[in-house]
């Protein structure tokens, strides 16, 4: 079990009902919350204007700096809406593999969409998608970038 002192991953409520992960990583580029390993939003009941999450940092440094953004109301989605961030029960570590978020595929225009893709990569992990980028294009071929929320292996 990972100490109480190196746990990276914290449990988020107060999160606005209608938001998604681009919009979430989007806030937390603007305030800089440091590099995130995990993110996943959970479903709202119908009818409820709140959500939760749970979201993993790479560091306890960037973990701790979080927390602090959340509790000095720096890192929130309306004036109305403070977040409130817990440290999670289910605790994760730093993380230590190399690795980004990102996969960016090169290719024919008929293999590379999403289309295609996003269900190959369900196929191989879980994942939560933040947003897909064409990157370049050339007459026979596609540079796409995918970026993802959360991923773990299936």
């Amino acid at each position: 079990m990972v100490p109480l002192g190196q746990n990276c991953s914290l449990f988020l409520t107060g999160i606005p009902a209608e938001l998604d992960v681009t919009r979430f990583m989007a806030q937390g580029a603007e305030v800089q919350i440091g590099k995130v390993a995990a993110l996943h939003l959970h479903q709202s009941e119908p009818g409820q204007r709140h959500k939760a999450a749970e979201i993993t940092m790479w560091t306890r440094a960037d973990a701790e700096r979080l927390m602090l953004l959340i509790l000095n109301r720096d890192f929130c989605f309306g004036i109305n809406r403070p977040l409130r961030a817990f440290w999670n029960r289910r605790r994760v570590g730093p993380q230590i593999r190399e690795g980004s978020r990102v996969i960016e595929a090169t290719g024919r225009h008929e293999q590379v969409e999403p289309g295609v893709l996003v269900p190959r990569f369900r196929q191989e992990f879980q994942f939560e998608l933040d947003q897909v980028d064409a990157k370049m294009r050339g007459p026979n071929w596609t540079v796409v970038e995918y970026r993802f929320g959360s991923f773990e292996q299936a």
